[in-house]
C-alpha cells in the first residue's frame, strides 16, 4: 500500500469534483517553508515593466496562490510530483503535456 496517499484510517473518501474552482496559472515558486506541521507554498507570477532603452529589463513578481498542505498532503505532493518526474525521464513527456500521469505513472486524459 505504499503507493497509496496516507489518509486517517478507516475512512474511505471519493473524489467529487467542483468545476466552479477556477485553476491557478503561476510561472514561479517563490516561497517553501515547513513549520512541522503544514507546508506552505507561494506561487508566484512574473510580469515585465515596459523597456527602457538602455536600462536593465525589471519587472514584478506577483503572488498567484498560497498552499498549505498538512504533513500528510506535502508527503502526497512529494510522492506524486516524484512518479510525474520518473515519468517523464522515462519518455513520457508527451503523456504529461496532455494530461496527467497517474500514480500509476499511466496517462489520464483531464476533462
Amino acid at each position: 500500500m505504499a503507493d497509496q496517499p496516507q489518509r486517517p484510517s478507516g475512512a474511505t473518501y471519493t473524489y467529487v469534483d467542483l468545476p466552479e474552482i477556477s485553476e491557478t496559472f503561476a510561472d514561479s515558486v517563490h516561497m517553501l517553508s515547513f513549520d512541522g506541521q503544514t507546508l506552505k507554498i507561494i506561487f508566484a507570477v512574473n510580469r515585465l515593466e515596459s523597456p527602457q532603452p538602455q536600462k536593465p529589463t525589471t519587472g514584478k513578481r506577483h503572488p498567484a496562490c498560497r498552499l498549505v498542505l498538512t504533513a500528510a498532503g506535502a508527503n502526497e505532493l512529494i510522492e506524486q510530483v516524484s512518479k510525474l518526474g520518473a515519468a517523464i525521464a522515462q519518455g513520457q513527456v508527451s503523456a504529461a503535456a496532455q494530461g496527467q500521469v497517474s500514480a500509476a505513472g499511466r496517462p489520464e486524459r483531464v476533462s
